[in-house]
């Protein structure tokens, strides 16, 4: 599945945020999405998505128009997200939460299960008798992570999904978005941690102002620290 945003613009009320993004995803590939906060990065997920209405400007995923679906239509078109704050159902254990992204994922077809998460991310395993709500914070973004991937994606748009996370955690997340595209799923990864976003991203992209400033492999940006360190302040 492949992504294509043209001259997307949205934003809330009277504000704008996104002036004309256009950025691309192709199947197998990661791009990491990356700028200082403010930016505009969360908001072009939840537009994309669908949360967000689009004002104007065009969303193709594999060729069909989507701008201004509804999140819905988005999930049975083979969408998924991680939001930024999880939106998790409190009151509903681990395991219930598995099974209920499950069973979407059964319908569609697809190789991630509850058994293959549980092997990957073995802390849900061990909690999945525990109410969401009472989650630490590092566990509830790995159970995010989890439920949108056992819907079987074909695209995944992941907002900060190592927040909160230890490192060693991190890199179990590293594994899963690596295995991601080796099923040929499009992963767009919002990402403050470049480490992770270097390790799994093939290309690099980087928003200022709502707008996509510079684009490049993820070897030649890692090449350039001067522009790294232009356009997001790290050296």
């Amino acid at each position: 599945m492949s992504l294509r945003v043209r001259e997307l613009v949205a934003g809330y009320r009277r504000g704008t945020v996104l002036h004309g993004v256009d950025l691309d995803v192709g199947p197998g590939q990661a791009v990491a999405l990356l700028g200082r906060n403010g930016a505009g990065k969360s908001t072009l997920v939840m537009t994309v998505m669908g949360l967000l209405r689009a004002r104007s400007g065009s969303v193709r995923v594999d060729g069909h128009e989507l701008a201004g679906a509804r999140p819905h239509r988005m999930a049975r078109a083979g969408c998924a997200v991680v939001p930024q704050g999880r939106r998790l159902w409190a009151p509903l254990t681990v395991g219930e939460h598995l099974e209920l992204a499950a069973r979407q994922g059964r319908r569609r077809g697809g190789s991630w299960t509850v058994e293959r998460i549980v092997e990957a991310l073995p802390r849900l395993g061990e909690r999945r008798r525990q109410a969401a709500g009472r989650l630490s914070g590092g566990e509830q973004q790995m159970l995010a992570i989890a439920r949108a991937l056992l819907t079987n994606p074909r695209l995944v748009l992941l907002d900060e999904p190592s927040e909160g996370l230890a490192p060693a955690v991190a890199e179990q997340v590293a594994e899963v978005v690596t295995s991601m595209l080796a099923d040929g799923v499009a992963v767009l990864l919002v990402e403050q941690d470049l480490y992770l976003a270097f390790s799994v991203a093939d290309q690099v992209a980087v928003m200022q102002r709502g707008r996509i400033v510079h684009r490049a492999s993820t070897p030649e940006f890692r090449r350039d620290p001067g522009t790294a360190h232009r356009l997001l302040g790290v050296s």
